[in-house]
C-alpha cells in the first residue's frame, strides 16, 4: 500500500510531466505494476483494515466472570489469583496472553 503523498506524486509525474510507468516506478522504488494500478485509479483509497478475532475472544466473558468472583478475595490486578482456575478451565490461550488481557480489563483507564 502506498501513502497519499506517493499517490499524488505518481499522478503528477504521469499527467503533468508525461513520464511512463517504468520511469515513475524507479524514483520511489515501486514495482511498475503498482504504479500502473495507481495511475488508473481516479482517487486514493487507503487499505481497509480487517478485524480478526483474537484467541481470547471465546473466553473473554468467562474471564470477566472469574475476575468478578475473585474480587472480594484478592486484589483485581493479580493474575495469579485466578490463573490456576483459568488454566484448569482449559483456556486455549497462553498464560501470558491471559495475563495481559486481565491487566487490560482491570486497568482504571
Amino acid at each position: 500500500m502506498i501513502s497519499y503523498e506517493t499517490f499524488c506524486k505518481i499522478q503528477d509525474y504521469h499527467q503533468h510531466r508525461g513520464l511512463i510507468v517504468t520511469q515513475i516506478a524507479r524514483e520511489p522504488g515501486l514495482d511498475p505494476k503498482t504504479v500502473g494500478k495507481w495511475i488508473q485509479a481516479k482517487n486514493y483509497r487507503p487499505r481497509a483494515s480487517s478485524l480478526r478475532p483474537g484467541k481470547l475472544d471465546p473466553f473473554k466473558s468467562r474471564v470477566k466472570r472469574l475476575l468478578e468472583s475473585c474480587l472480594p478475595i484478592v486484589p483485581p490486578k493479580s493474575f495469579n489469583a485466578f490463573g490456576n482456575r483459568a488454566m484448569a478451565a482449559a483456556f486455549s490461550s497462553s498464560r501470558t496472553m491471559s495475563a495481559r488481557y486481565v491487566r487490560c480489563v482491570n486497568s482504571p483507564f
